[in-house]
């Protein structure tokens, strides 16, 4: 799991937390046994600022407000999925939506820089 946040050398770094657990580094961050042919569903419950944009694995099950600046976010999959591709991104993102051939595409780039990340980025994404 990876926080990048603000430092002395990079004030205004925006926030953000990952993980990258491919192919045998989940159980670094979640107790599991962590090899490429161990697949489970898995239900997510995170608390983060209000103001974060949260992805996960899955169907979003619960938004719930926490406190004045917290939520709670709820992220459940029932397809059964090798713990390798479990996957928790969570900070301050910016997010560039766009339309191709009738299907809505979603880009999420790092705060302060969706101007850089479209149209061009998005012509690369597929459906």
């Amino acid at each position: 799991m990876y926080f990048i946040l603000p430092d002395k050398d990079y004030p205004d770094r925006p926030s953000q937390i990952w993980t990258q657990g491919e192919s045998e580094d989940t159980h670094y961050y979640l107790p599991t046994y962590d090899y490429p042919n161990d697949r489970l569903t898995t239900e997510t419950i995170l608390t983060v600022p209000a103001s974060w944009i949260t992805v996960s694995n899955g169907k979003l099950i619960q938004r719930q407000r926490r406190r004045q600046r917290f939520e709670n976010v709820g992220i459940e999959e029932s397809v059964p999925s090798s713990t390798y591709l479990i996957t928790v991104v969570a900070g301050e993102f910016d997010e560039v939506k766009d339309t191709w051939r009738r299907h809505s595409r979603h880009l999420l780039c790092a705060k302060g820089v969706a101007a850089t990340a479209s149209p061009s980025t998005m012509d690369a994404l597929p459906p």
